[in-house]
């Protein structure tokens, strides 16, 4: 802060007499010193390249010093301005110190506090209570208890309490570095940067006030009120509204309840747009369960007009205990509880799997309602390594309760193909389950079929529409009839824990 009396390389180093350049009155005063003065009246002094004003002084021979009170003002040059109420300056150490009022100017910014020492000799200037800075360059202002300020490399360094003020943001911190001249703050502890667009955390990095780019390390975020962003790293410009976060990196949405993480991501107010990669992962949680999901890239887009949606893409696998599913593409949309999976989909649950060209899938708090697949719907329910349950059609509904699927409805162009078992005899001197005996196999064509689940396991079938069936002993059934067309058992891309799901 004391631009004032900046050392310059030229000056003498031997001592040097402060000079008294005027005074309406002089007067020698023994009782505050030998060979003291005081002076009255439109005083003024000069030493080394500065000039001081005063409305009355002592000056100390002896000492080589001086005191200044009422309207002290000293000038470096004549770019740099300094007031206050008093002052006292050591012509041997070329120490001032200024008190009460003081006001520093110079082309650049003002600085108004109580208490400031000015080393001359160094070009650093201490300030202890309380002081304002205001640029010139920009509408920055900043406030903090203590201060100091080098001159020659124009560096401010403020501590405790410290308050940096702009029309479009707010920082505060407990330690900054500020350079005059490149207009760059620098944070070294807990630092919150507040706008209307978002609230910024960090406890090290650097704000450029001109370019508002700024860098934000150390347990960094940016929150926007809806979404948080984290990362090891964090750069953010806030006149492109573009954030990107490097190294451990979280999106974190609280309305919606999930949160993404990856190596890399990008964060854009002005689109609304958050994206992740390099491990990306989406968990999101509700009473029962934790769903976990991967994609190369996992975007979550903020639209008012469709709604919040997460888009993972490609490559997309998700694991939950209840629930598995693999696809290229996958869409979330928050609003809507819909979960949207495109090119080879595919669903498992226990020894349940199902297919189709689209899958969708609709929850509410977190748990599954009801299953869409549109064209090519196909249902495989696995009864041994060889046999396989099957119904296909064009289009297919399930219908779930407390996250197990209860009900199937098939529409358009039914298949089915059926193992049915011989009714359990129970035994009552032995506890352990009878072998599953299978006494034939079902193959039925009708354009609606219902089936009714238990356990994930077909329990009955109903075959609604002109149904054309024919049963066959399971000796007897071909070898190329116990598959349809289409038949795939996709057991290698099902992920079986949330590990799998980057495999």
């Amino acid at each position: 802060m004391l631009i004032i009396l900046a050392p310059l390389a030229s000056f003498a180093q031997e001592k040097s007499k402060i000079k008294l350049v005027r005074a309406d009155k002089l007067r020698f005063d023994k009782s505050i010193g030998v060979d003291a003065q005081r002076l009255l009246g439109d005083v003024v002094f000069k030493h080394k390249g500065a000039v001081m004003y005063c409305d009355s002084a002592y000056l100390y021979n002896a000492t080589n010093s001086l005191d200044a009170f009422g309207h002290v003002r000293v000038n470096q040059g004549d770019t740099l301005t300094m007031t206050s109420d008093k002052l006292n300056y050591n012509g041997n150490t070329q120490l001032i110190k200024v008190r009460d009022n003081v006001i520093l100017k110079d082309a650049e910014m003002t600085l108004t506090t109580h208490t400031l020492d000015y080393d001359r000799k160094t070009g650093q200037a201490i300030f202890y209570d309380r002081g304002n800075i205001i640029s010139k360059k920009n509408d920055n202002r900043l406030v903090s208890c203590e201060g100091i300020y080098d001159s020659n490399s124009e560096f401010f360094f403020f501590r405790d309490s410290v308050v940096l003020n702009n029309p479009q943001y707010r920082v505060e911190t407990d330690t900054l570095r500020y350079g005059n001249q490149s207009e760059i703050a620098y944070f070294y502890g807990p630092t919150f940067i507040y706008s209307d667009a978002n609230t910024i955390y960090c406890e090290n990095g650097f704000y450029d006030t001109f370019n508002d780019i700024s860098q934000f390390n150390k347990n960094a975020y940016i929150d926007n009120g809806k979404q948080l962003l984290k990362g090891d790293s964090l750069w953010y410009s806030r006149n492109e509204e573009l954030g990107k976060a490097y190294l451990n990196v979280s999106v974190v949405d609280t309305a919606d309840q999930f949160v993404i993480n990856g190596d890399y991501g990008e964060y854009n107010d002005a689109t609304g747009k958050n994206y992740v990669t390099g491990n990306a992962e989406m968990l999101q949680y509700d009473l029962t369960d934790t769903l976990f999901l991967h994609g190369d890239t996992l975007m979550a887009v903020e639209d008012s007009l469709i709604g919040n949606r997460v888009y993972a893409y490609p490559s997309v696998k998700f694991y939950r205990k209840d629930m598995q599913g693999a696809a290229d593409s996958l869409i979330y949309a928050s609003d809507d509880s819909l979960i949207y999976m495109f090119t080879k989909p595919v669903l498992w649950a226990e020894d349940l799997q199902i297919t189709g060209d689209t899958i969708l899938i609709r929850t509410y708090d977190g748990r599954v309602e009801k299953l869409f697949v549109f064209d090519h719907a196909f249902m495989v329910n696995k009864v041994d390594s060889i046999k396989y349950n099957q119904i296909k059609g064009k289009h297919l509904t399930g219908f779930f309760e407390d996250n197990d699927l209860r009900r199937i409805l098939i529409k358009g162009n039914g298949q089915s193909l059926y193992y049915a078992a011989e009714e359990e005899k129970k035994d009552s001197i032995s506890t352990e389950p009878s072998p599953v005996k299978y006494i034939g196999v079902n193959k039925a064509i009708c354009s609606k079929i219902e089936i009714y689940m238990i356990e994930q396991e077909i329990d009955r079938i109903l075959f609604l529409t002109k149904p054309e069936g024919s049963f066959f002993p399971v000796e007897q059934l071909p070898e190329d009839a116990k598959k349809f067309e289409g038949f795939i058992w996709d057991d290698v891309r099902r992920p079986n824990s949330r590990v799998d799901i980057f495999n």
